[in-house]
């Protein structure tokens, strides 16, 4: 979850957690109303949380991404929803909203929106919202990209599981022997451990943790799943937010937050979808020394040309087919079972 304070002290809600106590006193610690509660995607996992949290904070509006579903039956959301956000492209005025409600953007002078609307390739849209906070030039997404830093366990992860967790064969280890000793070092293998766990779905080789650290990354379970069946939609939407958005930092739902990034460095992220579709990106926006009137300058243009074979030395990194044999065996079954159509 992130909060943002607006120029007119009110608060502005992105991805919200559970409203527990806690929670709620953290938000109130800020001081000012919260004012906004924004749900940025068409995932389970985000929107089970809004409805207690537009519950706790009645007085705010609740703005949604289009394409809300629900299965077997699909169903409006159960709770209230105020708008949905439409891509501003989308309209002429960028303010008509989709599936009900009217999108009238309070905050579009502080934040912008690009909404992700892919083809549907299963029982149910992936659609998501990204936003630019102009002011810090921070990136917000939910699960468009992650970033792990390997030095910073998650905190809400218990210090026993990480212990458990760094042992290099747990199946080895007998009943009733004592954790391994609550290091740094073993805090962060076990982290390590449990991220990769995560990201592939089963066990992983450990050395494979160097290839998905402190870097933007695409989610191996959403790579294989959802952005390898839509490729050209996703390779378009990225190259949008590149050119069109400015950004040196990135604020993803998931793992460690906030991270480093640039248009760039979100490219990079994508580097499976740009191979799919045998596309390069588009020169991104980079504002502060960028590209942007470099063309003259035959110095710095060999210099970019340098850095673009960097950076396509960097695309043909794929992980260990080893690591990625469960995502494997579970597309196929969904792919077989006709989950998805492609």
């Amino acid at each position: 979850m992130t909060v943002i304070r607006l120029s007119d002290g009110r608060l502005w809600v992105h991805a919200p957690v559970a409203a527990t106590a806690e929670c709620r006193r953290l938000v109130d610690e800020l001081g000012g109303q919260v004012a906004y509660i924004v749900l940025p995607t068409t995932a389970f996992e985000h929107k089970v949380f809004v409805g207690g949290f537009a519950r706790a904070y009645p007085a705010a509006k609740v703005y949604a991404c289009p394409g809300q579903w629900s299965w077997p039956i699909n169903l409006p959301p159960p709770f209230r929803v105020d708008a949905y956000l439409t891509d501003p492209r989308a309209s002429s005025d960028g303010n008509k909203g989709k599936g009900g409600g009217t999108a009238q953007i309070p905050w579009a002078n502080e934040i912008e929106h690009m909404v992700f609307e892919p083809p549907c390739i299963g029982i149910g849209p992936a659609n998501e919202v990204v936003f630019l906070h102009k002011a810090s030039r921070t990136l917000l997404v939910t699960d468009l990209v992650v970033y792990i830093d390997g030095d910073s366990p998650s905190p809400v992860v218990e210090v026993p599981d990480l212990l458990k967790a760094s042992w290099d064969d747990p199946d080895a280890v007998p009943p009733g022997a004592p954790l391994p000793p609550d290091t740094p070092a073993n805090r962060r293998k076990g982290w390590a451990r449990m991220a990769l766990q995560i990201l592939f779905l089963g066990p992983t080789r450990f050395s494979t943790f160097k290839l998905v650290q402190r870097r933007l990354l695409v989610s191996p379970v959403i790579e294989t799943f959802v952005y390898s069946k839509i490729p050209d939609a996703l390779v378009d939407f990225v190259d949008r937010i590149a050119t069109t958005w400015d950004f040196t930092t990135v604020l993803p739902a998931h793992f460690n937050a906030p991270a480093p990034g640039s248009p760039t460095a979100l490219q990079d992220a994508f580097a499976f979808a740009y191979r799919l579709t045998g596309r390069r990106p588009s020169p991104a926006r980079r504002m502060a020394g960028g590209r942007e009137g470099r063309g003259s300058n035959p110095f710095l243009a060999l210099w970019d040309k340098v850095m673009e074979g960097a950076r396509e030395g960097k695309r043909t990194e794929e992980y260990p087919e080893d690591d990625t044999a469960v995502l494997r065996f579970v597309n196929g079954f969904i792919l077989k079972a006709g989950i998805a159509n492609k």
